[in-house]
Parts: structure tokens; C-alpha cells; sequence
């Protein structure tokens, strides 16, 4: 067909004649209000240029509001934003429960610097997830909300960014504290940077999809340095215990699963080979939204795992010479055992905690 053979050309005046073709649906009518009736979704030539973020998604647009209330009502319409805003709506009330549920269960070896370093990743999900739903429940308010609220998203995307680092750092360099420290503050600064450069005004130009995503990505690929100074420190990973083989497995998987979400993201794949056709569900946008809490799981789950291999083998940190290994407490301090290996007395297998095994 036509509009698969230069996607890359769509341009707003084409959209007005391909959303006849593609996306025939009427846009839902608020009711009678004081507000008046006007549509609540528009045609993308119908919307001005602040709102038009992606030109492959030719229909359900909301025109600008003006209205707090009519923005919280859109929630409840459903328009190309709808998945976005409960994707990560719900996605936020799913890790405030994981939180408490985890501090009810937190098993009573924990430490108040165990919690802390949870509460670190917790709240950094909640607030982005929060704030990521507040961005596209507002944007359409007015040009000047919109910047306002879009500054806000990214900076919720940079602290999950940091809340996620911090746990593998903490518990992959326990005892190694010169090492965590400085790859702690690493993290904190480039997060400190991101964060900066996402508050710009022109970083929030629709032009520069691909560059925003390429910031953050660029932002996660930095945990390559310390990943790549544990498997040196610590050897190779596929000989380690098996508790921390499926930890350091959700690292990757979890890299991979935000790197795929980015990328759906920055190319606005599928909408791009199929404009008109997925303008309210399964757009770029609600995948990467989908990928984001995919990978946030991901992430809690080998967290846990590794905090789970620790506080099981009652590890301590040897305090004679600083050195950077974890020794369960029955062992001589001297024994050179490497602690991410396989126990050479077969301790007993590890029993799950119930707020370790989600």
C-alpha cells in the first residue's frame, strides 16, 4: 500500500486525508457542561504544533483544555493518551503496595541501611510512575503546563534511572566501600547532569525525540563500568552462586528490556509503518510505557535475589585489611574464598523470604 513505501514523508496536511482512510472512528463529546461540548480527541491538523508530538498518529489528540478539571476528566475518554496515563497510573499504585508489603515482610536481618537502599529504588518507581501519569494527564492544559509537567516527567525518568543503579552497587561492591562510594557518586552526578540538561527548554522539542532518547540510554549504558568491574573483581559470572547468576541474569535482562523500550520509543514504532492504525492503543508510547514497568520489576526482582544471597549466608565484611569480599560468619576472616562462588561446605539451599520472591 501507499503509506508504506515512504513513511518517514507524512506530513500534518496528509494527515487530514489519511485519517479518513485509517481511523473512521468519531472522537468521544463531552456532555453538556459549563465547559461547553466540544470534542475531547481532534484530528492531528486540528491541534496546534506545541501538541503534536508524533505526525504518524493522525487522530485522538485533545485539543488544549485549559481546565485542570477537564484534563483529570480526559482520564476517563478514550484518546491516545488513555493507555499512557494508566499504564503508569497503575503502574505507580503497584509499587507503593510492593513497598509496604516488602517493609511488613522485610526479613529481620535487614538492616536500617538495607532499607534505606530499598526505599532509594521504591520511591524512585512511585515518583516517576507518578509523574509520568501527571505529565500526559496536564500536558494538553496549556503550552506553559505542558513544559512544566514534560520537565517534570524527565526528571521522574532520570530518578528511576539512579534509584535503580543503587541497589546492584550496594550490594555487588558490599565490602569493597571505597569502590561503592565512588561509583554511588558517579551514578548521583551524571543523574545530577541528566537531569539538568533535561530541565533546558529545548530539550523538550518534539524534533528532538531521538536525542532525549539517546540521553537516557547513554545515562543507563554507564552501568557497564561498574558491571564490567564486578565480573573482573569477582570473576566470571557464570560460576557464581546460583542466587547471584539469576541476580546479575535480571541485570541484563533488565538493560535490554529499557534499551527495547527507549529505542520503540525514539523510531515511534509501530506507527510508523502503519499511521492511522494505532492511534489509540499499542502506539510507540504505551510500549516503552509497558517496557518500563517490565523492567522495574525485573529489576526488584534480582535486587531482592541479591540482598536474599547476602543476608541468608549472614555475610560480613572482613575489617582486618579492607578487602572487597563477603564471608559468611562461620568462616575463618583469612579463608580466600571468593564469596560470589559456590559454597565449598554446601550450605544449605536458601529458603525464599516472602517479600524476596515476588
Amino acid at each position: 500500500m501507499l503509506f508504506f513505501a515512504s513513511p518517514t514523508t507524512t506530513t500534518v496536511s496528509q494527515a487530514a486525508t489519511m485519517k479518513i482512510k485509517f481511523s473512521p472512528r468519531k472522537c468521544p463529546v463531552e456532555s453538556q457542561t459549563n465547559d461547553d461540548s466540544k470534542p475531547m480527541c481532534v484530528p492531528l491538523n486540528e491541534v496546534p504544533g506545541w501538541l503534536q508530538h508524533n505526525d504518524y498518529l493522525l487522530t485522538g489528540h485533545r485539543p488544549p483544555l485549559h481546565s485542570f478539571r477537564r484534563c483529570i476528566r480526559s482520564i476517563f475518554h478514550v484518546h491516545n493518551e488513555t493507555g499512557n496515563i494508566w499504564s503508569h497510573l497503575l503502574g505507580s499504585l503497584v509499587f507503593a503496595f510492593l513497598q509496604v508489603y516488602f517493609y511488613v515482610n522485610a526479613p529481620p536481618s535487614m538492616t536500617a541501611k538495607d532499607l534505606l537502599i530499598f526505599t532509594c529504588f521504591f520511591s524512585s518507581a512511585v515518583i516517576c510512575l507518578a509523574l509520568s501519569a501527571v505529565y500526559h494527564t496536564f500536558y494538553c492544559h496549556s503550552e506553559h503546563v505542558g513544559n512544566i509537567v514534560k520537565r517534570l516527567d524527565y526528571c521522574g525518568i532520570t530518578l528511576l534511572i539512579v534509584g535503580s543503579f543503587m541497589p546492584w552497587l550496594y550490594y555487588g561492591f558490599y565490602c569493597d566501600f571505597y569502590t561503592k562510594r565512588v561509583y554511588m557518586a558517579m551514578i548521583f552526578g551524571l543523574g545530577l547532569l541528566t537531569m539538568a540538561v533535561s530541565l533546558c527548554e529545548k530539550f523538550s522539542e518534539p524534533d528532538l525525540r531521538g536525542l532525549r532518547a539517546g540521553v537516557f540510554i547513554v545515562f543507563g549504558l554507564s552501568g557497564l563500568l561498574p558491571s564490567t568491574h564486578w565480573v573482573y573483581a569477582y570473576g566470571n559470572p557464570f560460576y557464581v552462586h546460583p542466587q547471584l547468576q539469576l541476580s546479575i541474569a535480571c541485570l541484563g535482562l533488565m538493560s535490554i528490556t529499557y534499551i527495547s523500550g527507549a529505542m520503540f520509543y525514539a523510531l515511534r514504532v509501530p506507527e510508523r509503518f502503519m499511521p492511522g492504525r494505532v492511534d489509540y492503543w499499542f502506539h510507540s508510547h504505551q510500549i516503552f510505557h509497558v517496557f518500563v514497568i517490565i523492567a522495574a520489576l525485573i529489576q526488584y526482582f534480582g535486587t531482592t535475589h541479591m540482598a536474599l544471597y547476602r543476608l541468608s549466608h549472614n555475610a560480613i565484611c572482613p575489617v582486618n585489611e579492607g578487602a572487597d569480599l563477603l564471608l559468611p560468619k562461620n568462616l575463618p576472616v583469612s579463608l580466600p574464598v571468593n564469596p560470589f562462588l559456590g559454597d565449598p561446605m554446601k550450605l544449605a539451599m536458601i529458603t525464599p523470604h516472602p517479600a524476596m520472591s515476588l
